[in-house]
């Protein structure tokens, strides 16, 4: 099993905030809200509840543990929300990488390395 998820959340423009306000609220430590638009043809759209094409999506990795605490906390404070607000689902991640100069010590690496979380 992995340590690691990514939630995804795939959410109404302008909505992302409130499902990283729900994931940090139980534990989770940010995220990246991204702009989306869906591609799909627009029955396809209107079958999921999905209205207009515009999207945001949020992308939070957490640990594992933390994973259900962070859905359920979304799930209830989005449960208000109109039919076709949108999706959230979860991906196994097994491994984390830190990219980019990694301090060794007290010395900055000149070069780029990798350093593995998992």
């Amino acid at each position: 099993m992995s340590s690691y998820k990514l939630i995804i959340g795939i959410v109404r423009k302008g909505y992302a905030e409130l499902i990283s306000h729900s994931a940090v609220s139980v534990g989770a430590t940010g995220g990246t809200i991204m702009q989306g638009k869906g591609v799909a043809p627009s029955n396809i759209l209107e079958l999921f509840g999905f209205g207009e094409s515009d999207k945001e999506l949020l992308f939070t990795l957490t640990t594992s543990d933390k994973a259900d605490d962070i859905i359920w906390a979304i799930r209830e404070n989005t449960a208000t929300q109109k039919k076709g607000f949108g999706v959230l689902f979860t991906l196994d991640t097994s491994a984390m990488i830190k990219m980019g100069n990694i301090t060794n010590g007290d010395k900055n690496m000149n070069e780029t390395q990798y350093e593995l979380l998992t």
